[in-house]
């Protein structure tokens, strides 16, 4: 019968869109995941820059403020006596609140993890987290580094990361 034709008709353009959907979605997946790996290893890049900075900024930190403390200890109106060895505790464990290699070892942890995850099927959700986590560190270091240089650093990799968020919850 015309009706049972139609419905015939119907049902073959019906899955002829679901399969053409079904290529669009997995080629819009295929690009999104090469612009995400592309995005990690700008991350990985960035992440060793930051690393190897973070320890010169450290001992740097660290020579600076034992400068000012004994520049003030000298010029103190009032007679100052500061243990040396106390001093340089106290001085390391300020410069130990400014050092971020654990988060730059999370951070990389993290990054990697997306790299794998990036190839399985259904990724979408765990890259999410994973994202979510780079944030987190990126927060952290952001609020522990004291340089420009290393802010600006912080900054690019957010601007990285924020382009991954809404990218990774299109890849499926």
């Amino acid at each position: 019968t015309e009706a049972e034709m139609d419905k015939d008709q119907v049902l073959e353009l019906i899955c002829s869109a679901i399969d053409a959907l079904n290529k669009f979605r997995l080629n819009e997946g295929q690009k999104l995941s090469k612009i995400i790996a592309q995005r990690l290893k700008a991350l990985q890049s960035l992440i060793v820059k930051i690393t190897k900075n973070s320890k010169d900024v450290k001992s740097l930190y660290y020579e600076k403020l034992k400068d000012r403390i004994e520049n003030f200890v000298k010029n103190a109106k009032v007679n100052i006596e500061i243990s040396e060895d106390r001093m340089n505790q106290e001085i390391a464990m300020m410069a130990d609140r400014l050092d971020i290699s654990e988060e730059c070892r999370r951070l990389m942890h993290h990054v990697r993890e997306a790299g794998s995850v990036l190839g399985e099927r259904e990724c979408g959700m765990r890259l999410g987290f994973l994202v979510q986590e780079m944030h987190r560190e990126l927060n952290t270091m952001g609020s522990k580094v004291a340089d420009s240089e290393a802010v600006h650093r912080v900054i690019g990799l957010k601007e990285i990361v924020g382009g991954m968020k809404e990218q990774s919850a299109n890849v499926q």
